[in-house]
């Protein structure tokens, strides 16, 4: 792996043999931390969102699978 830069951005040059979803776990990654930059949301309020989100996942299995 090659990282360059110039003036207006940043380059990586990956090996044409890089996975097509690798690439995109990498972009989700950067685009998630320019998001997250511009959170103002503290720790314990992502905390309370993932317990939700997991009641939530957890009542449609529920629901889906008859229990």
């Amino acid at each position: 792996m090659i990282i360059e830069r110039t003036k207006k951005e940043a380059i990586f040059r990956l090996p044409s043999s890089t996975k097509i979803d690798e690439l995109q776990e990498i972009a989700n990654l950067f685009k998630f931390q320019k998001i997250a930059k511009k959170s103002k949301a503290k720790q314990k309020d992502a905390g309370e969102l993932v317990k939700l989100i997991k009641k939530e996942r957890w009542l449609k299995t529920k629901k889906r699978l008859g229990i």
